[in-house]
């Protein structure tokens, strides 16, 4: 299973094939042998897409490139670029197939990818950019998350759901929820209720509700 942020461009995903006949990692097979398909949640399936052979870079994506790795060091292993429009939004997850047809003849193998609505590239800007509903992840105190240490307000970099609550981690056994009754975007400060009990403090682990 792969993780990936809905809308994704130059998607590469790695295959380990083996042989149909014996179940041995299939290495040298051609890339116009390969055929490649996803199938997107409740979707008919986009498939029999022929393999093509660009270059052997492994660092570079072309629409339905397939490259063998290494077949020495890592045999049966192979990348395979797939289309934009098959991590679009509109769906949650997608099923990415890679087969070969040709000689020799290999397994067909799925990467089940679930799509997300969070950005994972780790940037404070984007890790903490979802203004609607949802839940944001954070820690306090990590600056790569765009978070400051806080006594009683929590700083952050971005907008996050307005009227919303924060629960975290207090201690190894400890819960504590905060009431959000203020956020303005100019700041991008979190002010919480008067009178609760904990206040998210550096270290802590927690989601904004």
């Amino acid at each position: 299973m792969k993780l990936i942020q809905k809308d994704s461009t130059d998607v590469v995903l790695y295959f380990k094939m083996l042989l149909v006949t014996d179940g041995r990692e299939a290495t040298g097979v051609t890339p116009t042998a390969f055929r490649l398909s996803y199938t997107r949640n409740l979707s008919a399936t986009v498939g029999n897409i022929v393999g093509i052979v660009s270059d052997a870079s492994v660092t570079t994506h072309i629409d339905n490139k397939v490259v063998e790795l290494n077949s020495t060091t890592a045999p049966g292993l192979y990348m395979a670029c797939f289309p934009d429009a098959a991590f679009a939004d509109g769906v949650d997850s997608v099923v990415c197939t890679l087969q070969s047809y040709g000689n020799p003849v290999t397994f067909s193998q799925d990467v089940l990818v679930h799509l997300t609505d969070f950005n994972l590239s780790g940037t404070a800007a984007a890790n903490l950019n979802k203004s609607t509903a949802g839940i944001v992840p954070f820690v306090v105190g990590s600056t790569s998350l765009g978070l400051t240490s806080c006594s009683t307000d929590l700083t952050l970099a971005n907008d996050i759901p307005v009227n919303g609550s924060v629960v975290f981690l207090t201690g190894p056994a400890a819960m504590a929820r905060a009431k959000i009754t203020d956020f303005a975007n100019t700041d991008g400060v979190i002010t919480f209720a008067s009178g609760i009990a904990a206040i998210p403090q550096a270290g802590d682990l927690g989601v904004i509700l």
